[in-house]
């Protein structure tokens, strides 16, 4: 069984996961790791919300201007 460094298994993680949502298919070619492997990672990585953030989600956007009470 080929060992991974958590480093090197986090990137992998962060190609499958939105926004880059790469190919499990391809990056096993690439990295030699069974795809088995690399979706059971990927669940694993869904299930504990580690999702890397779009950078649009850091946007901040105005409030409106009116009061919860003046919309209702």
């Amino acid at each position: 069984m080929k060992q991974v460094n958590e480093k090197l298994k986090q990137s992998i993680v962060q190609r499958m996961l939105p926004p880059n949502n790469e190919s499990v298919s391809g990056i096993a070619k690439e990295s030699g790791l069974s795809e088995t492997t690399l979706y059971k990672w990927k669940k694993a990585a869904k299930a504990q919300g580690k999702r890397r953030c779009h950078p649009s989600v850091g946007i901040r956007v105005k409030s409106s201007p009116w009061s919860s009470k003046r919309q209702a």
